[in-house]
């Protein structure tokens, strides 16, 4: 399952594999429903990513969800207000660059805005290139860029398909998070085969995953034996489920310095570990 190294081991095999890009790579969490764990999983792949003492790599994130669920987990939203937002992506001056927030001394954030209509209801023809334009404008300031996406497959997730090198779908282990994953693939194989041909999907990030629970299990475990093809790393590798890492998140707080308890430590190893098989997983 998760290979048992410690944090300078982490950081010495991700810095050696981030060293050999020129550029950051781009990573878009992507599915079609809400609530299936795509802030959780953004924003902990944010701070494991940019945590000195893990993966120590220059990271931006992008909010594009209204909800502004990830900008508020590192900023206060009357904060995010005075700078530029993601809208500012796509409705902005092109000769323009859009300056993100300082978070952390490896963190910088692109906040999400509360209204994103005139986006979504665009008829320009342009507008799912324009988050690429625009990160292209900063990329050679930054080893990594996470992209946070609203539930559905709307014109912002299609923008974020185009812009990323590859894509990483949560998965809520139930009957009702399993639905709808053809529709979601067949959007990533649509981008793939029109407009962004070197996409990578990852798999399926399995989330909130009820160790404790035998249906749970007896679920999941059909899953991996039907399906291995379609999950991240086989399905081996998944996030437990835990209020901890909500109440972190809550907090602005990474869950490895949350609390001293047993089992938030074993929730910020969990994170930790699944965070770092994504980012060895970029590049393979």
């Amino acid at each position: 399952m998760f290979r048992n190294i410690t944090n300078l081991d982490y950081l010495a095999e991700i810095q050696s594999r981030f060293k050999r890009f020129d550029t950051a790579k781009v990573v878009a969490v992507a599915q079609q429903k809400g609530g299936v764990g795509k802030t959780t999983i953004a924003l902990n792949l944010a701070l494991v990513a940019s945590d000195p003492e893990i993966g120590n790599l220059k990271t931006l994130v992008i909010d594009q969800d209204s909800s502004r669920n990830l900008t508020t987990r590192l900023i206060d939203k009357s904060e995010a207000l005075k700078y530029a937002s993601v809208l500012d992506c796509y409705t902005g001056d092109d000769t323009k660059t859009i300056v993100p927030i300082k978070i952390s001394g490896n963190l910088d954030l692109i906040p999400a805005h509360s209204d994103h209509s005139s986006i979504k209801y665009s008829d320009a023809f342009d507008v799912p290139y324009r988050l690429k334009q625009a990160i292209e404008k900063i990329k050679t300031n930054y080893d990594l860029i996470v992209i946070d996406n609203p539930g559905d497959l709307d014109k912002l997730v299609q923008a974020s398909l185009v812009a990323s090198d590859y894509v990483l779908p949560p998965l809520e282990i139930s009957d009702y998070g399993v639905d709808g994953i053809t529709e979601l693939f067949n959007k990533i194989r649509g981008v793939q085969t029109t407009a962004n041909f070197s996409l990578v999907n990852l798999g399926l990030l399995p989330n909130e995953v009820d160790i404790n629970s035998n249906d749970h299990q007896e679920y999941f475990e059909k899953l991996k034996k039907d399906v291995p093809e379609l999950l991240f790393k086989k399905g081996e590798v998944f996030i437990h489920k835990a209020v901890k890492i909500g109440e972190a998140a809550n907090k602005r707080v990474p869950i490895w310095e949350f609390t001293s308890e047993s089992h938030a430590k074993k929730s910020a190893k969990n994170i930790i570990d699944v965070f770092t098989e994504v980012l060895l997983s970029i590049g393979e």
